[in-house]
């Protein structure tokens, strides 16, 4: 069975830091191209960077010694409002990387505040709507804080790492996938810390329709 909301939002709360100040550090887009990529050229960087800085709510998600974090935005437009989600990874130097960035349009019952209202709702609404299923420990999951896999490499490029990610997602060599892709291994296991892809595609055509 395929993860359903509740479990999603659980298993979400099970890696989420008390965090009662915003994070400390400069958010900066973390490569522009895999940016862009990543959030299907729709969210500007500015922008992502901006809502970043000043966001209505955030989460930080700690796993493996591994943080990520998401904030979130209300935005009106003249053709209606959304909530944008950012998605940035602690990096070495202590600042932010900024790694994608999505807008949420409100659906039934929901509202634009409603969404960035609830940073760590937001990025369940993202995963329900867009997130891939993949294949862990014999079912499908959308989002795990960690995933484990036999090392069938020894040592390890960046390339073998990336075919082992996209393999784990289900992806092609070029697919585009929204995680921090962190990853550690040892003489039998590699380690991928949150992994999730989402389906640019249908993401691509809701926007298009404006929710």
């Amino acid at each position: 069975m395929d993860q359903a909301g509740e479990e999603l939002g659980q298993v979400i709360a099970s890696v989420a830091l008390d965090e009662t100040e915003l994070p400390s550090g400069e958010f900066e887009i973390d490569g522009r191209q895999g940016f862009e990529e990543s959030s299907g050229g729709v969210v500007r960087p500015a922008h992502a960077e901006a809502a970043a800085a000043q966001p209505d709510d955030w989460v930080v998600l700690e796993c493996e010694g591994s943080r990520m974090a998401f904030a979130t935005k209300q935005v009106e437009t003249p053709a209606g409002e959304f909530a944008l989600l950012v998605q940035s990874a602690r990096l070495k130097n202590g600042s932010w990387g900024i790694q994608a960035a999505f807008r949420l349009y409100p659906e039934k019952e929901e509202s634009a505040e409603m969404l960035a209202s609830d940073a760590g709702g937001a990025f369940r609404v993202l995963l329900e709507r867009y997130g891939k299923p993949f294949e862990s420990e014999g079912r499908k999951v959308r989002f795990l804080p960690a995933a484990k896999i036999p090392n069938t490499f020894g040592s390890m490029t960046r390339e073998d790492a990336m075919r082992t990610i996209n393999g784990l997602l289900g992806l092609d060599a070029k697919g585009h996938w929204s995680a921090t892709g962190e990853f550690r291994y040892d003489q039998q296991t590699i380690t991928v810390t949150w992994p999730f892809a989402i389906d640019l595609n249908a993401y691509k055509r809701d926007v298009s329709r404006g929710g």
